[in-house]
């Protein structure tokens, strides 16, 4: 398991990664509660990653069952307890034939997954076939403006009317959307990612130019060293000062973000599956 994974497992309130998650975490709880079924929930977590929505769903008093999804299984899967309230299932699976899985659901959850996917296309109509009458269905992904932050990471960015107009496309009725932090989370996002970026760049080219390209060799002779030039990143989180800065730096960027409501880094929008008759 690298630094970065490590840290966001043993992080649950999303103090030493970005606003962006801080945000998710902050919210994410209460919007659940007030979307999904509190008794016969019917979950599916498109995405599933680390199963790290799973423990929040089993902290929450919903009862009924979680099914995760991803294409490749995590490590900690098998270490994540059943309780009394809800039914945890994790499978590897392609969300883009979601149709196979034989099952129906009343609340889909998509947190920063669909930028990720290939042929959203396919997702996004799978998801809307497998949803229950009067289901519901929540997605969060990153902005647009986030090709600064994250450069090429996914297929895809969206902007708030992209992504209303793929979820309305499959057939669900938006009933909700919004922005997800502002200016200060953006600066945040790109002063933290791009000088790392940089500066990891630079040095790994001096390491390739002193040992002649092979930096297998380099990994080899300097594994300390090319440790921390791989998780530059995130190195000063494995220090208590550094803990406490960038703690401090999260909770404050996000109250800041009120004032400078541009530059988002974040979308989420909210749909429910209806009768036809309905619409």
């Amino acid at each position: 398991m690298d630094l970065e994974t490590s840290i966001k497992l043993s992080d649950p309130n999303s103090y030493y990664g970005t606003p962006f998650r801080y945000w998710i975490t902050k919210y994410l709880p209460k919007m659940i509660q007030s979307i999904c079924p509190r008794s016969n929930a019917d979950i599916l977590d498109l995405g599933c990653g680390q199963g790290q929505y799973a423990e929040l769903i089993k902290s929450l008093p919903i009862n009924g069952s979680y099914f995760g999804i991803d294409l490749n299984r995590r490590e900690n899967w098998d270490g994540i307890e059943l309780n009394n309230n809800l039914n945890i299932e994790f499978q590897e699976h392609n969300a883009e034939n979601l149709t196979a899985l034989n099952k129906s659901f009343n609340f889909i959850l998509a947190v920063t997954t669909f930028e990720h996917f290939d042929d959203q296309i396919a997702v996004i109509n799978g998801a809307f076939k497998v949803t229950d009458i009067n289901g519901t269905i929540m997605i969060i992904i990153p902005s647009h403006y986030s090709y600064l932050i994250y450069g090429t990471h996914g297929y895809r960015r969206y902007s708030k009317k992209s992504l209303e107009s793929l979820i309305s496309s499959a057939g669900y009725k938006i009933s909700s959307s919004g922005k997800i932090g502002g200016l200060f989370s953006f600066i945040f996002h790109f002063l933290w990612r791009n000088l790392s970026f940089f500066t990891k760049r630079g040095l790994k080219l001096i390491i390739y130019l002193c040992f002649l390209g092979k930096l297998n060799v380099a990994r080899k002779k300097l594994p300390r060293f090319m440790f921390i030039i791989d998780n530059l990143m995130h190195l000063h989180l494995k220090t208590r000062i550094g803990r406490v800065i960038h703690k401090a730096l999260v909770v404050n960027t996000h109250k800041l973000d009120h004032l400078a409501p541009i530059f988002e880094v974040g979308y989420y929008c909210i749909a429910n599956k209806i009768e036809k008759n309905n619409y």
